[in-house]
């Protein structure tokens, strides 16, 4: 990725700097860390870059800093600063960060050559993290920046509860169970005649042997 004629391009000062003096009566005062906002994805545009320094892993590398500002709802105020590997050459492979920056701000589009001001001002998605330094300070991290459309990844799905485990019978004597007295059935109600006889119940006939319709002769 190369940028055309001078635009775009970032230069380094050399030479003395002016001198500026202090206002009278200039204190220093402690300053409060920067605000955190929570891990999440969050919309924003491209403010702003420059500012090429010496990497503090890799001296013999300049990293360039890019500053977002959240457009995301509820965060407009909030300005989230990235650096990544400069190189005054202006050639970057696919997988470098500037050339996956570049890429996300343009739409996710594969890219030959593009000038950095013409990525001022594109939206994006912002991969928000929070991390923890070894003096147990925290700070956000742009952990990636992805083409705008891109949307935030669903939740992880809520764990089900563990099933209560069945709690096994206690072992011991146990008393012997009792059988239960087969109920006897509801006696038959009697039946009179006109004269109030009791009828005697009936009784059903023998059944007809299979196969003789007509019963023995």
């Amino acid at each position: 990725m190369a940028t055309n004629g001078q635009q775009g391009q970032v230069q380094q000062q050399t030479g003395q700097q002016e001198e500026t003096p202090l206002p009278q009566g200039a204190t220093i005062k402690r300053g409060s860390d920067q605000e955190l906002i929570p891990a999440n994805y969050y919309a924003a545009v491209l403010q702003s870059y420059g500012g090429v320094s010496q990497s503090l892993l890799y001296p013999d590398k300049q990293r360039l800093r890019w500053v977002f500002a959240l457009t995301q709802p509820g965060f407009e105020e909030v300005e989230l600063s990235a650096w990544a590997n400069y190189y005054p050459s202006g050639n970057y492979s696919p997988k470098s960060t500037i050339y996956q920056y570049a890429q996300a701000l343009t739409g996710g589009t594969e890219l030959d050559a593009i000038a950095f001001d013409d990525l001022l001002g594109q939206p994006c998605m912002l991969h928000v993290e929070v991390t923890t330094n070894q003096e147990g300070s925290q700070r956000n991290k742009v952990a990636a920046v992805m083409p705008a459309q891109t949307a935030a990844p669903a939740p992880p799905p809520v764990a089900a509860p563990a099933p209560t485990p069945l709690v096994p019978p206690q072992a011991g004597p146990h008393p012997p169970a009792q059988a239960q007295p087969l109920s006897e059935p509801p006696p038959i109600a009697p039946v009179f005649d006109a004269n109030g006889q009791p009828i005697p119940p009936q009784v059903a006939p023998p059944p007809v042997a299979q196969g003789d319709p007509y019963g023995d002769k």
